[in-house]
Formats: C-alpha cells, sequence, structure tokens
C-alpha cells in the first residue's frame, strides 16, 4: 500500500479509486493549534527577554523540567508528611473521592487525619466520608 501527504492528512490507497484519511492523534492536532503555537511564541519570547537561546530541542528539554517539578513536589510530600510513607501514599490515593478513601480503608476521617479532604466533608463538621443513615423520600401513610 502506498501512502501520501495532503496537507498534514495521511491518505492511505486502499484501492486505485478509493482514498481513505487516517487522522493523526488528537493530542497532535491541539500541538498544532494555534492557541498552542501563540503560547509557543510567547515562551520563546520570554526565554529570549532572559538571554537564552531556543533551539528546536527545548521541548524536550522543557517536558524534563516540568517532569522533574511533578517528581520533586511529590518526593517533598512524602518527605515532609507528618505521617509513614505509606499512610501518607494511602492519603494521596484516596484524594478524589470518598469511596477511594474507603477502598484505602481512611474513612471516616477526622481533620488533621490521613483520608481527610474537606471536599470529602458534606457538612462541614469534621469529619469526611461519613456514612450517613437511608434517607426515606416520603412517610408511609397508615
Amino acid at each position: 500500500m502506498s501512502e501520501r501527504r495532503k496537507s498534514g492528512i495521511v491518505w492511505r490507497r486502499q484501492t486505485p479509486a478509493t482514498l481513505t484519511p487516517l487522522r493523526p492523534p488528537a493530542w497532535t492536532r491541539i500541538l498544532r493549534s494555534p492557541d498552542a503555537r501563540r503560547w509557543v511564541r510567547r515562551v520563546h519570547r520570554a526565554l529570549r527577554s532572559f538571554g537564552w537561546t531556543v533551539s528546536h530541542h527545548w521541548p524536550g528539554a522543557f517536558t524534563a523540567l516540568v517532569m522533574g517539578a511533578v517528581v520533586g513536589n511529590f518526593a517533598f510530600t512524602l518527605v515532609a508528611s507528618p505521617w509513614p510513607i505509606e499512610t501518607t501514599l494511602r492519603h494521596i490515593v484516596a484524594g478524589p473521592n470518598c469511596d477511594a478513601a474507603r477502598a484505602m480503608g481512611l474513612a471516616p476521617a477526622n481533620r488533621d487525619e490521613p483520608g481527610y479532604y474537606s471536599w470529602h466533608d458534606a457538612d462541614d463538621d469534621g469529619v469526611a466520608c461519613e456514612v450517613w443513615p437511608p434517607q426515606r423520600r416520603f412517610k408511609r401513610e397508615r
């Protein structure tokens, strides 16, 4: 099968009469968007204002810098936490919702305990992911 490029889209010839476009992945369309290009130009301008030269290798270096910051933040969180490392990891994993906190064995949690997040505390009483008794929707008439 032969392939050819036409305006950024790869066309694969299945038969001589039919051409089927192969779309690039979504993230490549995002990177080629005008907003992304504008952002890249703005970053280039800022780097040049500090006297840095900008080469075509800067996206890899920028990615490495961001990943280093993320890993450093994670390591700092583990080291600076008042709890043991295992408990800190369980606390981080319990962040999304109360189901995750229950799965980690950290629910219900009081303030300043592992597993407590303010968005887990529905009534702001200092206890997160507390179990509520089932509510009846209507009263039964006898």
